[in-house]
């Protein structure tokens, strides 16, 4: 497998250069792999000396694979899912999980101690790994628009995918590093010197790659052939869809503050219910439950799951290093039927180490679960907040309420209908809190988002990291040195670093 230290590399991107083809050999790569690793993805089984700089964009099937070889790549592990993936990794940063002691050393010592450095790079590393999928990404869509040989819904379908991963990387990345490049070609050239572009114009190219995205995408899944449908009710919801498009649309909009196009958004997914619905909190998590909007399937799923590296079936170690916090612990109310359902315990003498159980399995043979990237219990809570802000009180209320009426607590509606916007923005940014913890970010970007971060993170970090005080500049991840001697274009660095 092909290693690129970074995007801005200049001489891996003139090596790609000189074989003439930008970009297609991280193309054949992925391809191949998802020929030969993803097949439930996958059920054509084109040889892989067929693909070729000539024809992977002239046969339906090949051109597929080079997508689901995508989410391949995200379901095996790297920094998507496991002991590097996001969840755990912003778990640390923020005040969801604590490091085990004795296990306090490389990245999840630095990332729980809010203490990396420009100096050492997080192995393997969100910068790396966005940008060397982003490359294969902007291949895909060169190769699409110039392609002739397609099916027209093939055609359609993939660069919807294509757009829709695109906004789906530069969204993680604008937000672990503020201003980032944009990358929108594969011509190494431009990569090779790009500067970073201001955090709100990245979210907006986002917003823009997610509109075409929700355009060309299908309103159904679809099987690993981009074209043949599933029979309704028996969903793989595994490749993104118009309402995956929408759902990240309304997390967009939410992040720049655009209130009335979040709710809309939100709105079309939740009034999707043919597809989607709040499903028990005992079944939130399975595979293709109508919770799911969009999963990801694991490869090599024996130690790429999220079950493998919470559930604590022994004391924390090498391992499985995390725990819950006392911080996440102590913001269930009483009686929130999540804190039972959700959370683990491993009892060691008068200990008692709590972990996320979102997921039931700690082995998950034959794909038992899925990755969840997005659900529908994240659309009510984004609408509950869009409507908020433009003072529809009642209607934030009432979505509120769906989720709390699923972890059997008292409805706002009935102990506090007069809540002022304040009040209840802060309601919602709690239930985000025990809603949507440990997954994908989800905490650690809310408390930046929301300008919560410095207060939460003044009173976290002392306890992480004892003798210590927090630095607002620490809510950002540094650049790594190296790639800005590369490329000084990059500099200056994030502040702090």
């Amino acid at each position: 497998m092909i290693k690129m230290k970074s995007i801005y590399s200049f001489s891996k991107y003139r090596l790609m250069h000189n074989r003439r083809i930008e970009g297609l050999t991280i193309l054949l790569m992925v391809a191949a792999l998802s020929i030969a690793s993803c097949k439930k993805f996958v059920d054509v089984h084109a040889p892989i000396t067929s693909l070729t700089g000539q024809n992977v964009f002239t046969n339906d099937a090949t051109a597929a694979s080079v997508l689901t070889g995508i989410y391949g790549l995200i379901g095996s592990g790297s920094v998507y899912t496991g002991a590097n993936g996001i969840s755990l990794r912003s778990g640390l940063s923020a005040d969801e999980l604590t490091l085990a002691s004795g296990t306090f050393f490389g990245n999840n010592q630095q990332l729980y101690q809010n203490n990396l450095s420009a100096q050492i790079q997080l192995s393997p590393s969100y910068w790396e790994d966005y940008y060397q999928k982003l490359l294969t990404v902007n291949s895909a869509l060169e190769g699409l628009n110039a392609s002739k040989a397609l099916t027209n819904a093939v055609k359609n379908q993939l660069l919807g995918e294509a757009y829709f991963l695109r906004g789906f990387f530069h969204f993680y990345l604008v937000n672990f590093y503020g201003e980032v490049p944009l990358s929108l070609t594969s011509d190494w050239r431009k990569n090779a010197v790009a500067s970073r572009t201001a955090k709100n114009q990245v979210l907006q190219h986002v917003i823009e790659d997610l509109k075409q995205a929700q355009d060309l995408l299908s309103d159904k899944y679809v099987k690993s052939d981009a074209l043949t449908f599933y029979k309704d009710g028996s969903e793989e919801r595994i490749r993104p869809t118009k309402w995956a498009a929408a759902a990240i649309l309304a997390r967009a909009y939410l992040y720049t503050g655009d209130w009335a196009n979040a709710e809309t958004q939100a709105t079309l997914v939740i009034n999707n219910n043919s597809l989607y619905s709040l499903n028990t909190l005992a079944k939130a998590f399975n595979k293709n439950n109508p919770e799911a909007i969009w999963q990801i399937q694991y490869v090599n799923n024996d130690r790429n799951t999220e079950g493998y590296h919470f559930i604590l079936s022994g004391l924390p170690n090498f391992l499985r290093p995390t725990y819950l916090s006392s911080f996440l612990l102590g913001a269930f109310e009483s009686g929130d039927k999540r804190r039972g359902e959700w959370v683990g315990g491993y009892s060691s003498g008068s200990d008692t180490f709590y972990f996320p159980k979102k997921y039931k399995a700690q082995s998950n043979p034959n794909n038992s679960e899925y990755l969840m990237v997005l659900r529908i219990a994240e659309q009510y809570l984004i609408r509950a907040e869009a409507r908020a802000q433009q003072n529809n009180l009642t209607g934030a209320i009432d979505d509120l309420d769906k989720i709390r009426q699923r972890a059997t607590l008292p409805l706002v509606a009935v102990t506090n209908p007069a809540i002022s916007k304040s009040a209840l923005l802060d309601a919602i940014l709690h239930e985000r809190q025990v809603e949507l913890f440990t997954e994908w970010g989800h905490r650690w970007f809310d408390l930046k988002r929301t300008g919560k971060i410095d207060a939460v993170m003044g009173t976290v970090l002392p306890v992480k990291r004892p003798g210590f005080t927090w630095n607002t500049n620490w809510q950002l991840y540094p650049l790594l040195q190296g790639d800005i001697n590369l490329n000084p274009n990059l500099a200056p660095n994030n502040p702090g670093y």
